[in-house]
């Protein structure tokens, strides 16, 4: 609801109304003002990310942590049910070492599969980050679930304590 008032562009125009208006009323506007969610995208534990590129439509990838921790993979499969809940299996990322669980980091809908990834798995491997998997749809009663998932610079923060810097 804020964002269709509040644009990059304008920002510096109604911060001050923003600020006398209070985080009550809209707590959303905390990413913008104190910049930990420069580049948009939230992330679960599971090294998921997801983006919003329209109001309830956003674009769902892995970070280049799986790539710095597990080996290149092989191979994407992707299981055929388009609902899926909160913590589910949602496809997975196959190497000669390694198989990772991609899991729903919230109820959500694959709208649409990027099918360049799963036919050329070169391309993933190059750049996971910059990569999306998917298009989801996430309902608006469920955007709640949003608010458990990580801002970039939290995630940076905790898994930075590993040794791992992510390339954004």
């Amino acid at each position: 609801m804020l964002e269709q008032y509040v644009t990059k562009e304008n920002i510096l125009t109604v911060l001050p109304a923003l600020c006398i208006i209070g985080y009550k009323f809209y707590p959303e506007i905390k990413d913008w003002l104190f910049h930990e969610n420069i580049d948009g995208k939230l992330y679960s534990d599971n090294h998921v990310w997801i983006k919003e590129i329209g109001y309830n439509t956003f674009l769902l990838g892995v970070s280049d942590y799986l790539n710095k921790k597990y080996s290149n993979f092989n191979l994407v499969s992707f299981k055929e049910n388009t609902k899926y809940r909160k913590n589910t299996k949602i496809a997975t990322l196959i190497s000669l070492h390694n198989n990772f669980e991609i899991r729903a980091p919230c109820d959500l809908r694959i709208e649409e599969i990027n099918k360049e990834v799963n036919s050329n798995i070169t391309e993933l491997c190059k750049n996971y980050e910059g990569t999306p998997l998917m298009k989801i749809s996430i309902k608006k009663e469920n955007r709640n679930q949003l608010n458990e998932l990580l801002s970039t610079l939290n995630y940076q923060n905790k898994y930075m304590s590993e040794g791992t810097i992510l390339n954004n």
